[in-house]
């Protein structure tokens, strides 16, 4: 059965649909409402792994499907498609891709942190002033 589903804001939360080729409505992926016009651009789809994407780049001259599949949530983030940093989900949906829940690899934060310390002194201050402004 084919359907037409479109995205829709409900309060702070935005929805978008994901179809299959055919069309068919397979899942729905949470975002928040700011992004969902940016985002509702596109055709986004569910792959096995259960994340939300889109094809980007070209077929090969040969017709071969040489596209990136490039993740919903690396995008939100303004991400490449692949590589670092590992992005997680806190809530473990991986349909929700809210900034809120979404949480970069402490792993990859701590590695970056230890390569670049000025980095990590930056970010102390800032938080430390956010602190006092706060108090």
């Amino acid at each position: 059965m084919t359907t037409n589903p479109q995205p829709y804001r409900s309060g702070d939360v935005g929805r978008i649909p994901l179809v299959d080729h055919e069309g068919t409505l397979r899942a729905w992926v949470l975002v928040d409402a700011d992004v969902l016009d940016w985002a509702a651009q596109w055709r986004w789809h569910l792959i096995p792994a259960g994340y939300a994407v889109r094809n980007v780049g070209s077929k090969t001259p040969d017709g071969r499907d040489g596209r990136t599949k490039l993740p919903l949530h690396r995008a939100v983030l303004g991400l490449p498609a692949q590589g670092e940093p590992r992005i997680g989900f806190l809530n473990d949906c991986q349909l929700d891709v809210r900034r809120s829940n979404l949480v970069v690899s402490p792993r990859w934060l701590v590695k970056r942190l230890t390569a670049n310390p000025e980095l990590g002194r930056a970010l102390l201050d800032l938080g430390n002033r956010r602190l006092e402004a706060a108090a």
